[in-house]
């Protein structure tokens, strides 16, 4: 397992660009499928981040890892991803895992160790190699 730290997920991305209940959204890449999980909490600026990571080869890159792996990004209700321009703390990115289910699993215990507010993490982006 290979943690990425947010900051740099974002970096790269942004270089390039309540109710638990999500809307899906698929994208296929050459190397990845992405799948978004927009879910009602999340800010335009949430929704608008976390596209660009969908959209970015090099932020998909560092989800698959080098040996092509999988990926997933977990965020806090009430936390997101960035609040006033600073990555949250419970913002969690992994990468380069063994498959779907343990990259999921490992994002939303990072994000709830790390998380202050309630509910629970959820995951918001998956990626997975093609």
């Amino acid at each position: 397992m290979r943690p990425i730290p947010t900051a740099l997920v974002l970096a790269v991305a942004l270089g390039a660009g309540p109710a638990l209940a999500a809307d899906t959204r698929t994208l296929s890449h050459p190397t990845a499928e992405v799948t978004l999980h927009l879910h009602a909490f999340l800010s335009p600026e949430d929704r608008a981040l976390l596209e660009a990571v969908a959209a970015s080869p090099e932020g998909l890159a560092m989800l698959l890892g080098d040996s092509g792996g999988h990926g997933a990004i977990a965020l806090a209700p009430g936390e997101g991803m960035v609040r006033d321009g600073v990555p949250s703390a419970s913002a969690a990115a992994v990468g380069a895992l063994p498959d779907a289910a343990v990259a999921r699993a490992r994002a939303l215990e990072m994000c709830d160790a790390a998380r202050s507010t309630r509910p629970d993490c959820a995951v918001v982006l998956e990626v997975a190699p093609r």
